[in-house]
């Protein structure tokens, strides 16, 4: 009985490993093809995936597969790929301009990390892993991407919000002339003096 397991687990297991395979295989084939295939690249090119997290991409060419055209959008969210204009970009060797991000407020983006292909290769195979790339800088495409879509992930980091230059004055006043006033007319309670001054300034921060 644990034989006839086994071997219905392993066969599972391989049933799993073949759909998703497959289904990889598929994603890429979106944009692979031969030269005259009506394809956007072609097997000897790279396609660059970016999930934009939080972020916004202000500008960018947006390929329409519908119509095989390169579209201008602004205010791109959720995900972008990039794709090669012609058939001698985005291959081995050459160099591509990582886009740069609209943060929400509270946030700054930071740059990406690339985290390896849509068809599965970890970024550990391609010497990238921890490596997170700064926006608007160039990118050399590794050796052996070919046909293939490298992803980069979106990083953001909280801003931390400054306590305007105003409000830490008036802080330091109201406990200054706190204190003076709870010594002179509160038998030197200087909280009871703090809290007088608050209730005179603190409308004022």
């Amino acid at each position: 009985m644990k034989k006839v397991l086994s071997v219905f687990m392993a066969i599972l297991m391989l049933f799993g490993a073949l759909s998703v395979s497959s289904f990889a295989s598929s994603e890429s084939n979106q944009w692979f093809g031969d030269v005259n295939s009506g394809k956007p690249a072609n097997y000897d090119q790279t396609v660059l995936y970016f999930d934009l997290g939080i972020g916004a991409l202000p500008n960018a060419s947006v390929y329409n597969q519908t119509t095989g055209a390169f579209e201008s959008q602004t205010n791109v969210t959720g995900s972008y790929y990039m794709i090669p204009r012609s058939s001698t970009e985005m291959k081995a060797g050459t160099y591509v301009t990582l886009p740069d991000l609209d943060a929400p407020d509270g946030y700054k983006f930071t740059g990406w990390y690339c985290y390896g292909t849509e068809s599965g290769r970890g970024a550990t195979t391609l010497n990238l892993i921890g490596n997170t790339y700064a926006p608007s800088t160039a990118f050399c495409i590794p050796e052996g991407l070919q046909g293939e879509v490298l992803c980069f992930r979106a990083s953001f980091a909280p801003i931390k919000q400054e306590e305007p230059t105003l409000n830490k004055v008036m802080g330091i006043l109201i406990k200054v002339f706190g204190a003076i006033l709870g010594i002179l007319l509160y038998q030197g309670n200087t909280e009871e003096g703090i809290a007088a001054m608050e209730k005179i300034l603190g409308s004022l921060i």
